[in-house]
């Protein structure tokens, strides 16, 4: 279908042309075909490339937060079952994660942080850093991810986290910047969220601990 000039108006690219998007799907997840060009980076070529056709995954803004409790010197880690490892034969499933979530309607990633770091964890955030944004694939997804690093106040005595009628199990556990490098070092961290905010903490952890120690 031909896109809405509501939604042309919202594009605001003067490199990009949408000409059209197609509903092909509306369940838990919503995907959208395109059809779009956009302009040549190559000054030698035609200006415009031909149109394309792609499929893109719709799906909404997530906030992702590392969690530091810095009087144990310690940081909070979950692991969630994954159907995407299995598709792809991973032995271990049970992926090690950060918090994370998406950001409801009528909320800033900054609220959505906070939220889901309670909801997944038990966790109450006394401080944030805003670390960046990154799009995990955004050749077949426009998802937006913000990063934070939060202080925590403690470390929840709960292990075990998620809403089990909807499908939901999350297990925390601490490690320690010394066990983050050879979490990294040895390939344990296959979520790409989690291997961001991991090396960057190990980056500035030392910053940290002046910071909230």
């Amino acid at each position: 279908m031909t896109l809405h000039q509501s939604e042309v108006e919202e594009l605001q690219n003067s490199d990009v042309r949408i000409s059209g998007r197609e509903r092909l799907h509306d369940g838990y997840r919503k995907i959208d075909r395109y059809s779009f060009t956009h302009r040549a980076m190559n000054p030698d070529a035609d200006e415009w490339l031909p149109v394309m056709k792609r499929e893109m995954c719709r799906m909404s803004e997530a906030s992702v937060v590392l969690l530091y409790h810095p009087e144990s010197d310690s940081v909070l880690l979950s692991r969630q079952f994954r159907l995407g490892a299995v598709l792809r034969n991973e032995d271990d499933p049970f992926m090690i994660e950060c918090a994370a979530g998406c950001v409801d309607d009528n909320e800033t990633p900054e609220q959505a942080a906070r939220r889901e770091s309670f909801e997944e964890t038990g966790s109450e955030i006394v401080d944030l850093e805003y670390i960046g944004h990154s799009f995990p694939s955004a050749g077949s997804t426009d998802e937006e991810c913000y990063f934070y690093c939060a202080r925590i106040a403690e470390i929840p005595a709960q292990r075990y986290h998620g809403l089990a009628e909807e499908g939901e199990e999350i297990e925390t556990f601490t490690v320690k910047p010394a066990e983050i490098a050879a979490l990294l070092d040895e390939d344990q961290v296959h979520n790409s969220n989690a291997l961001i905010l991991l090396n960057w903490f190990l980056r500035h952890h030392a910053r940290l601990q002046e910071k909230w120690g």
